[in-house]
């Protein structure tokens, strides 16, 4: 189809369409529109614009929209009308560059659904395209994204997701030579690992981020035409000698050099950084003055720049600095501010977008004043050829249209009242079931506390206790403690807070039991498998006691004549509902007159009484060393299908 006939076909509406469906009146307004369009154009003086020159105008809307500083939603709205244009005419280029900004956008606002959605396309588009260094940034900045995502939840799959990409580009970058995404990608990774030292108390992942910097900060010293980002990454390095290492000195070092850059470029937000840092520098050696000026400079910033987020971290730095230095009402007088400002600045980012939307309007009115200067003189002449043709032919529709407008009205009208009270009930649902996982997390949070609680108090109680069979029962009701907070713990850390991945949760619990039970002269290798299983708390619970009883009393009695052995865990489904568990070691095997419906032990009998909770049942053996067997139910599964 021509872009003539396309362009008639744009005047006839969808609810024209629906009266025009004959041949000959089709026809006959079809010749009409030809006619006047053709009329129209000539008077004009113009034919419509070409793909080159739609091409040239997406790149410059994109060029200006970098000149604004500032107003995100202004470049937002120019960016869309960039991608309008770019997808008219299938310029593949300006739909990348328009999404990616776009994509920034969302990532701004903490829209990550969207965000992430963008930021894919924009990957495959570039690749398609070509355009590998592009392709590879925007892994790097999707990274962030799921950085920023893992972060607020406090959940490890996002991290890993970011750090995984990030890695991702860091490699292929090595492999084409394009040092500058490499040194972003590896400040990422850096930025990640730290995230996860402290989501998963693994301290060594701050060595792998010390690593990941010093690496990233060797390539751009090289390079020596990139302050910002050296800067950057002197400022994040640092986190890591004082949070991590201990080593002040170097901290103060990395630090004075990333202050000496940006006060040359009098860069007063990466200023406030930098204080930031020299402020918590500070505070861990106990100099609390030095503490507190930097974090009064960081204010200060915050406050001249107009930066309330900034301002909040401030707030926060001297309510802590001042409570470590005991001056308890100022740590109060900067923690109410810090409040204040918080519950204020909801208000703060609506008037932020209500001066966004006049800046919006101000554009596209300058816009709509500068085109009509340039065509002043063409547009009356055509105006009034459109009017008197527009009238002839809206005179013709209207005849049409009237009855079917009617109809149409009525129905519209009914169909908003229902999409409106549709959308009002959604909305109230999601707010629930929103706060309903919030407090889900905090209950299940709080429970773990209190459970770990509980097991401190029974270690304090251990250390006077000298009676080892006494020392041994405190001990086992210890483990069953930790086994019920692990779970817990387990559940607000996930990303569904439903389900306990089971295999992750039984090898932080005999990691726990090792510690407790092995002592330095042993060595005693587990081993657990139980991939992609999850199941609910009605089940895990029960569950982890079950391995916890059968693994302690390997740990206490298979290896009493030994230095080294092994223990093997594992869970396997049989169906849908049934599963069987296993756990096996290579010590010395049972007695050969053990009957376990006869034991007195506890530890047994608690083992039988969770075996019947879960619909299942427990036997043992003895077959190079011990074998107990449980089989058992997902009681989720159970029940739906009774």
């Amino acid at each position: 189809m021509s872009r003539k006939s396309a362009a008639i076909d744009n005047l006839l509406l969808p609810c024209m369409k629906d009266f025009v469906s004959s041949t000959g009146m089709k026809s006959f307004i079809y010749l009409y529109c030809t006619c006047f369009f053709f009329l129209a154009t000539q008077l004009y003086g113009q034919h419509p614009p070409s793909t080159k020159n739609d091409s040239n105008t997406v790149l410059k809307i994109l060029a200006h929209s970098k000149t604004i500083r500032g107003n995100r939603d202004s470049v937002f709205v120019l960016s869309k009308k960039a991608l309008t244009i770019a997808e008219a005419i299938n310029f593949e280029k300006g739909i990348a560059l328009s999404k990616e900004k776009m994509a920034g956008y969302f990532h701004a606002k903490s829209d990550y659904a969207n965000a992430v959605s963008y930021s894919l396309e924009v990957i495959d588009l570039y690749e398609k395209l070509g355009m590998i260094e592009e392709s590879l940034l925007q892994k790097v900045t999707l990274s962030t994204i799921y950085k920023h995502i893992g972060a607020e939840r406090s959940t490890v799959d996002y991290l890993i997701k970011g750090l995984d990409l990030a890695n991702e580009a860091e490699q292929k970058a090595e492999e084409l030579k394009l040092t500058f995404v490499t040194i972003e990608s590896l400040n990422n990774q850096g930025i990640i690992l730290r995230d996860l030292r402290y989501i998963q108390d693994k301290p060594v992942l701050m060595d792998s981020a010390h690593a990941k910097y010093q690496k990233a900060i060797l390539l751009l010293e090289s390079l020596k035409n990139d302050n910002n980002t050296l800067q950057k990454l002197y400022n994040n390095i640092s986190q890591v000698y004082i949070e991590h290492l201990h080593d002040y000195d170097q901290a103060k070092e990395v630090l004075d050099k990333a202050v000496n850059i940006n006060q040359e470029s009098n860069s007063q937000n990466n200023l406030s950084y930098n204080y930031a840092n020299l402020s918590n520098l500070y505070l861990a050696k106990k100099d609390y003055k030095k503490a507190k000026d930097y974090a009064l400079k960081m204010l200060q910033i915050g406050n001249d720049l107009k930066r309330p987020h900034r301002v909040l971290n401030a707030y926060g730095h001297l309510s802590t600095i001042n409570k470590e230095a005991m001056n308890y009402d100022s740590a109060l007088y900067y923690q109410e501010k810090k409040m204040q400002l918080n519950d204020s600045l909801t208000n703060l980012s609506k008037t932020e977008q209500i001066a966004d939307f006049q800046t919006k309007y101000e554009t596209v009115k300058k816009d709509a004043e500068i085109e009509g200067l340039n065509r002043k003189a063409d547009l009356a002449r055509f105006r009034t050829w459109v009017f008197i043709g527009g009238l002839v032919l809206l005179s013709f529709l209207a005849l049409l249209l009237y009855n079917r407008y009617l109809l149409k009205k009525k129905t519209s009208e009914e169909l908003s009242i229902k999409n409106a009270e549709i959308e009002n009930k959604n909305s109230v649902i999601q707010a629930a079931l929103t706060e309903k996982e919030t407090l889900l997390r905090e209950i299940h949070h709080r429970v773990k506390n209190n459970l770990q609680i509980i097991s401190s108090l029974l270690n304090i109680q251990s250390s006077n206790i000298d009676d080892p069979s006494v020392l041994s029962s405190i001990q086992e009701g210890q483990s069953r403690v930790q086994a019920m907070s692990l779970i817990h713990q387990n559940l607000y850390q996930s990303e569904h807070i439903n389900d306990v991945d089971i295999e992750n949760y039984l090898k932080e619990l005999v990691n726990y039991l090792s510690d407790m039970f092995t002592g330095s002269n042993k060595k005693i290798e587990i081993e657990v498998s139980a991939s992609d299983i999850q199941f609910d708390i009605d089940t895990a619970i029960p569950l982890g006691l079950i391995v916890n009883e059968l693994v302690s009393n390997a740990y206490k009695y298979a290896f009493d004549k030994r230095d080294s052995g092994k223990i093997k865990v594992g869970i396997k489904a049989l169906n849908k509902v049934d599963y069987e568990l296993n756990v096996n070691d290579d010590g010395e095997g049972l007695p050969k007159d053990f009957d376990p419906a006869k034991s007195k032990s506890l530890g047994l009998k608690l083992v039988k009484i969770l075996s019947k909770q879960l619909r299942g049942k427990f036997s043992s053996g003895s077959d190079n060393g011990a074998n107990f067997t449980v089989f058992f139910k997902d009681i989720r599964a159970y029940q739906a299908q009774s």
